[in-house]
């Protein structure tokens, strides 16, 4: 199978795509906070077009050029569809008022079209995030607004633009775009830019900004990584040695194919993934508008937690530690050594992906109760490849593997990633949104 492009994995994927689990609906979908049954009530719509949208974010948030005039880094991204899609869920759960908000408190005006205010909310976030790539964002936004019916769009998309902003508004001032330095340190088991590219620290700002939910950046702090005369590292460290190298002889054809697959973003992967549940099971635009919210709002604040355990402890990557030796007089150095993937810009531990992953799998758990869930997805750095997973835990467990197939984290990194996911993600799910 050929290259395909993004936003149209959801729909082409959903026929291969088989799940059994309980439904998350439940009491009267479709009718608005202060509202009855009569005829003034907007009708139940589904989420569509707020998956149609995640898609749109998520390929702009990947390719486009933000504020700043930068494409942004992967450190970037999470926050960036966090706005998006809490603007889209206040503006929506104003109307239906059916769950907590979270920043927007006041109900939305008579008889507009709920499609129409998430369409609103999605392209004006978009806009104020991307002001340079208007052209293409109004030329989708005004396709989309074709289709729909004429009652109460008009004043539907002013709405959902002015919640968007609010939302803007809000998270100005966070952090993000602070003018950290950072001076590496030195000596074994310490970050340092890492061949081949030995580019600076990514956004180290973004261990110091304001969470979305999480009460500080420090609030799950992980212990310290492994000591470097300890048994634990010495193992950890001849695992990725031979399994991560470029040129491994140990890692099988389908580690290899895993390892390329999760180079993509987490932020995509496990989007993709919630677009496909949305779309199977039918729900409606503000049970998916809370979907994406919820989803988002803890991928924004795991790589907040995460970034904030890397600049703690500033431990080494597996490059540096191979060709230095390890830090241990058992160990073997490889000063030629290299990994299936060039290695991120950041330290070690705890990995970012199994973290972010660890976290999205806990609110999906519990957004999707399920017995059986199976889900087949695609991987802009894996072109034509199909990885079929059984569970949400069982991607986590393939993350954990990928990142040491791919020769960029330790064992105990992508462990430990995980437990703070966990954290993270029950925290986020305790706390937000919940239903009225």
């Amino acid at each position: 199978m050929g290259r395909i492009s993004f936003w149209r994995r959801a729909t082409i994927f959903v026929a291969a795509t088989t799940i059994a689990c309980a439904s998350i609906l439940g009491g009267k979908e479709g009718v608005p906070a202060g509202q009855g049954d009569d005829d003034a009530a907007p009708p139940i719509t589904n989420g569509q077009i707020v998956i149609d949208w995640n898609a749109i974010t998520l390929q702009e948030i990947s390719l486009g050029t933000a504020a700043n005039g930068k494409v942004p880094s992967a450190i970037r991204r999470a926050r960036l569809a966090a706005i998006v899609q809490i603007s889209v869920f206040d503006a929506v759960n104003s109307i239906f008022g059916k769950y907590h908000s979270y920043a927007l408190h006041a109900a939305a005006p008579p008889g507009i079209s709920p499609e129409a205010t998430a369409l609103g909310a999605a392209h004006g976030a978009l806009i104020a995030l991307f002001p340079s790539d208007k052209g293409s964002l109004d030329s989708k936004y005004q396709a989309r607004l074709a289709t729909l019916p004429l009652k109460g769009r008009d004043s539907g998309v002013a709405y959902g633009e002015s919640v968007a902003a609010q939302i803007v508004a809000l998270r100005q001032g966070d952090g993000s775009d602070a003018d950290m330095p950072w001076t590496p340190g030195s000596g074994p088991g310490v970050w340092v830019p890492a061949p081949e590219a030995f580019a600076p620290l990514t956004d180290p700002q973004f261990a110091f900004v304001k969470p979305w939910i999480l009460t500080s950046p420090d609030q799950f702090r992980s212990g310290p990584p492994p000591a470097l005369d300890s048994p634990t590292w010495a193992a950890y460290y001849e695992e990725v040695r031979s399994l991560g190298a470029i040129n491994s002889t140990t890692r099988t054809a389908d580690q290899t194919e895993a390892a390329n697959f999760w180079f993509d973003p987490t932020l995509s992967t496990w989007n993709q993934a919630a677009r496909v549940l949305a779309i199977r099971q039918q729900l409606t635009l503000e049970d998916t508008a809370r979907v994406f919210a919820l989803l988002n709002l803890t991928l924004a604040d795991a790589q907040v937690a995460v970034y904030d355990s890397k600049l703690a402890y500033a431990f080494w990557r597996p490059i540096t530690a191979i060709r230095a030796g390890g830090g241990n007089a058992n160990l073997v150095a490889d000063p030629t050594w290299s990994p299936l993937r060039v290695t991120p810009a950041h330290p070690d531990y705890p990995g970012s992906h199994a973290t972010q992953s660890s976290a999205a799998a806990e609110v999906l758990k519990q957004l999707f109760p399920a017995t059986v869930v199976t889900l087949d997805l695609t991987s802009d750095q894996a072109p034509g490849v199909v990885r079929h997973f059984s569970s949400f835990d069982a991607m986590v467990d393939e993350v954990v593997g990928a990142r040491i197939w791919a020769g960029i984290h330790t064992r105990t990194a992508d462990t430990v990633g995980v437990e703070l996911g966990k954290k993270v993600g029950n925290y986020v799910y305790a706390g937000a949104l919940k239903p009225n």
